[in-house]
């Protein structure tokens, strides 16, 4: 017997056990379906809890200290179990709702491995940008083992539903079970609110699925979404709001304006213990000791870099969103409002959004739009790219892409700049020699990450010293705002670091033109940054950072914030519309196509190793040359229409040129 037909044989086994162990359980359980129902829920939740905290025994402390959590989480859980009861193959839906929630629960388990935030219902939106890093947190033979799984799995389903009995449904007794459950849920939920026993804003998700545990946070994230009406929102509220807002107030000169996110950028010195056998941050440092600088508090640890971005950009609090939101899979697929950009460009500025990552990732393609950008450059449309130990992108490429898309304009630009190279996961076993070692480290089961997560912040370093000297040597005044956009994924708490906070990170202002500020040393929060630099460079700005520099309720924000995405724009009065936005600043050509007996060749100019030649529409295996010239073996035919795109890892086309009828 070979191995699969021996895997087959064991699902098979595995199948009929369970088949006959589940209908010898239901048959106890028959004349008791609430204590049926209440002993899956238990154990769903109990094993759901342990996989979300890693421990047996922060499951029993949970159990022990807060029994009404546990059972209010046993409740909701409960109410989708009831669901089954609609269903004829009542034992095969309750395994299958079952599964999901076990699902859930490994899932978040596996998470937790790799960030510090649990799993929301957002994520499952972001799967697919997932997919396209999959590789870069996974080895070969978890993949495979996770194919096998969901191979298992799915035939072990398909065997459990023909074998599964059939049972006559009651509806009216089904669908009134269904109903009284949910109206138990809300009433417990309004209880439990009114006691203050849960929290309906989850600000803090890792502490929160620690408190009010994971049925209840999940299921949370999946029904909360978006801002909440405020009470008194009106056009009236909006138009009081507006008018007591200080008078805008223009720059007497705009300079260029660049915003550098620095992936997982921190100071290591800020570790209690930790020895560093040099300074990984010098122009940083130098930067931050001599400029305008101070703690930025994010929305996010450990991941979240949309949001951080989000916050920047807009200046919205992504507190007042929904829990786990990211408003760029969300409101933001559909709605549009005011941002930097928007201002900037009322004011004669181009705006540019540079990432040395796939132009997909986080829907940043389409998203962009909405934000107001001009022009978009993503890995996709850079050459001479070179790549770290974990196949991210070093950020050196990106003083060349500044520079470019700087002189794309005769005027004056604003330019968002966001890092990658030192992304994780970071490696368990050294992977290459340190140019910096350390000792000290808290967590010294990471310690061989850490060390190499210092070494790629020094080279992120080295490119912010190569920036701003670049920038130093063009005769144009230019501010630079550099920030880090959250902390790195390592075993970090509050007590490791000198300044307390898990969600602090730093910004720094560079400028070679003076700044209308005599504040050294000023602690922001992320979403109040591009008001503040506007204040610097002598600009008011819009109304979202008119409202930051005047001494507003944070009530006031968040009626601004529904007005613009949900509510009747009565802020603004002319809606926000997406822009046309380019991607790349540079020009991609097709010229020619010829042939020889191996190859279809193009010719033209703008073309980068993920240049790829599509005939009829197709896009093909392409060799990259040269910037000028492609190459595949796909030999064409007589009236064949041929171009180049630039495509993401997913195969989408993120912009094409234009067409040729190819001739012999």
């Amino acid at each position: 017997m070979n191995a699969f037909s021996k895997l087959i044989y064991t699902i098979k086994n595995l199948s009929h056990r369970l088949i006959d162990g589940c209908r010898a359980f239901r048959k106890r359980m028959l004349p008791h379906p609430v204590l049926y129902v209440a002993m899956i829920s238990a154990f769903l939740v109990f094993a759901v809890e342990v996989l979300s905290r890693h421990s047996f025994a922060g499951t029993f402390r949970f159990i022990i200290f807060t029994p009404h959590l546990f059972v209010y989480n046993c409740i909701i859980v409960a109410l989708t179990l009831t669901i089954a009861f609609l269903f004829k193959k009542q034992d095969f839906m309750l395994f299958l709702i079952s599964l999901v929630w076990l699902g859930l629960g490994i899932t978040n388990c596996c998470v937790l491995m790799f960030r510090i935030t649990p799993l929301g219902a957002v994520d499952i939106a972001l799967i697919t940008s997932v997919l396209d890093i999959f590789d870069r947190y996974l080895e070969l033979w978890h993949i495979i083992l996770i194919v096998a799984g969901t191979l298992a799995l799915l035939v072990l389903m398909v065997r459990l539903w023909l074998r599964s009995p059939k049972h006559s449904v009651r509806y009216v007794r089904a669908i009134s079970a269904v109903a009284v459950m949910a109206l138990v849920t809300m009433a417990v939920t309004q209880l439990s609110l009114s006691a203050s026993a849960i929290d309906d804003e989850l600000g803090n998700l890792a502490d929160a699925y620690d408190d009010f545990g994971f049925a209840y946070c999940f299921s949370a994230s999946v029904v909360d979404r978006g801002i909440n009406r405020p009470d008194d929102y009106s056009a009236e509220r909006i138009g009081g709001i507006v008018s007591a807002l200080p008078e805008e107030k223009d720059a007497q000169e705009y300079p260029n304006i660049i915003f550098v996110q620095l992936e997982s950028f921190f100071d290591p010195t800020y570790l209690n213990g930790l020895t560093l056998s040099q300074d990984c941050i010098p122009n940083f440092r130098y930067i931050k000791d001599n400029y305008p600088s101070g703690f930025l508090t994010v929305p996010s640890v450990g991941a979240g870099t949309a949001n951080t971005e989000f916050e920047i950009i807009t200046g919205m609090r992504l507190y007042d969103f929904g829990t786990g939101e990211y408003p760029y899979k969300t409101v933001l697929q559909d709605a549009c409002c005011e941002t930097v950009n928007t201002y900037l460009s009322s004011r004669g500025l181009q705006c540019h959004a540079i990432h040395n990552n796939a132009g997909n990732f986080y829907d940043r393609n389409n998203v962009y739009k909405a934000l107001g950008f001009d022009t978009f450059t993503s890995l996709e449309y850079m050459d001479n790219v070179t790549y770290n130990q974990l196949h991210w992108a070093n950020d050196s490429v990106l003083t060349q892409e500044v520079l470019k898309a700087l002189d794309s304009t005769e005027g004056r630009d604003f330019v968002y700049t966001v890092t990658v190279q030192t992304h994780g996961k970071y490696p368990d076993e050294p992977i290459t020699e340190n140019a910096i070692t350390i000792s000290g480290f808290a967590a010294s089961e990471q310690t061989v990450g850490f060390e190499y997560f210092v070494n790629q912040l020094y080279e992120t370093d080295l490119f912010i010293g190569e920036l701003t000297a670049a920038l130093a040597e063009r005769d144009e005044p230019t501010v630079v705002v550099l920030f880090g956009d959250h902390l790195p994924t390592f075993d970090i708490t509050e007590e490791d670091l000198q300044n307390g906070s898990l969600y602090q990170t730093e910004y720094a202002i560079w400028s070679n033109t003076a700044l209308d500020t005599d504040r050294q040393r000023q602690d922001l929060m992320s979403y109040q940054l591009y008001s503040y630099v506007l204040e610097c460079i002598g600009s008011s700005g819009g109304i979202i950072s008119r409202l930051h520099q005047s001494d507003t309720s944070p009530d006031d924000l968040l009626q601004i914030e529904y007005d613009m995405l949900y509510g009747g724009n009565f802020a603004l009065g002319d809606p926000v519309t997406p822009t046309d936005m380019r991607m790349g600043v540079t020009d991609i050509t097709l010229q020619i196509g010829y042939t020889d007996d191996e190859y279809l060749y193009v010719a033209g100019s703008g073309f980068t190793p993920h240049s790829k030649i599509t005939v009829n529409g197709e896009p093909e295996n392409t060799e990259y040359l040269s910037s000028n010239l492609l190459r595949c073996e796909k030999l064409p035919d007589d009236g064949d229409m041929i171009c180049v795109g630039q495509y993401g890892s997913n195969r989408e086309a993120l912009s094409l040129t234009n067409e040729i009828e190819y001739s012999q």
